[in-house]
């Protein structure tokens, strides 16, 4: 299982996270606030009894996905190999620095 922060996160619709206030109205969610979701998602692929979800929805709202946020050439997701290889060269620059 991955540990990154940006792997792990979903990008959601603020307004799809607010909670109802004392006074009545809904509240934004601020940084490091708690919050329970209800995603809905698809298996994509299961591997040594572990299964990847790719999230589809949170609170029925669209899950924003990377590539609307930034636009790049390459709309497929990097493979292990392609992470693993990634990973060791930034481990051979942090050790050349």
């Amino acid at each position: 299982m991955m540990n990154s922060t940006k792997t792990n996160c979903l990008i959601v619709k603020a307004d799809s996270l607010a909670q109802a206030g004392e006074d009545g109205g809904a509240n934004a969610p601020e940084v490091g606030d708690e919050v329970e979701i209800t995603v809905t998602g698809k298996v994509t692929q299961l591997e040594n009894g572990e299964a990847y979800v790719m999230a589809e929805t949170v609170n029925g709202d669209p899950v924003v996905s990377e590539s609307s946020e930034s636009p790049s050439d390459d709309n497929q997701d990097p493979s292990e190999a392609d992470l693993y290889k990634l990973a060791e060269e930034e481990d051979q620059k942090s050790q050349l620095a």
